[in-house]
């Protein structure tokens, strides 16, 4: 007497982790699933998230540094150097010039930093961190010198036409004298701001982005 052979039946395979085969109840039971199925892998998970929190850092450091190391170079070196060997005029609108492009590169590594670094911590509490408001701080404090601060004196020294052949008393040159002290104040405040924000950051534990 015939038998009906039993009708082949396939079963669709479960994906899970990373698209590996899932294990059955069974199987996981059997094998005493606690994560030794992803054993293999991890190694590579680890190597992978080392490496991006290298880049992390990498990105925190170079766009902090940069920042602060120019900041002193041209406190340092820039300014005293152009007015030891142009003209008063000359080396004011020299350092003027330079002064913007410093800002504006601030600007967009400070930015960069607090992107890297609430994308790397998936959360925008990391910004809240000392270093990312000493961070932030810095960018707020330039933005106000570059756009507040050196506009008017720009405008104020297309008015005079020559800082230095203008006496103390005037008002244009009074007003000009008193937004030179505040960005130079400003300066300072971002400088010390960045120190302090470096050594925050070199203090981030290992466990965090």
């Amino acid at each position: 007497m015939e038998t009906n052979p039993r009708p082949l039946v396939l079963k669709k395979q479960r994906y899970g982790f990373c698209g590996l085969p899932e294990l059955s109840t069974a199987k996981r039971s059997n094998a005493g699933y606690n994560g030794a199925y992803l054993q293999p892998i991890l190694p590579v998970i680890a190597k992978a998230g080392a490496a991006m929190t290298t880049v992390v850092r990498f990105l925190q450091f170079f766009t902090l540094g940069t920042w602060v190391g120019a900041v002193l170079y041209f406190g340092a070196i820039v300014a005293p150097a152009a007015f030891s060997v142009l003209t008063p005029d000359q080396a004011g609108a020299l350092v003027g010039l330079t002064l913007g492009r410093l800002h504006l590169m601030g600007i967009v590594a400070g930015v960069i930093y607090l992107l890297v670094t609430a994308i790397w911590a998936r959360s925008a509490a990391a910004l809240l961190r000392p270093a990312s408001l000493l961070v932030f701080t810095m960018v707020v404090l330039t933005f106000v010198s570059q756009f507040w601060v050196s506009g008017t004196m720009d405008a104020l020294r297309a008015q005079m036409g020559s800082v230095s052949a203008t006496p103390a008393t005037n008002q244009l040159r009074a007003s000009f004298d008193r937004l030179h002290r505040i960005s130079v104040n400003l300066e300072l405040a971002v400088l010390v701001a960045g120190l302090l924000a470096l050594i925050f950051t070199s203090r981030i534990p290992r466990n965090a982005p």
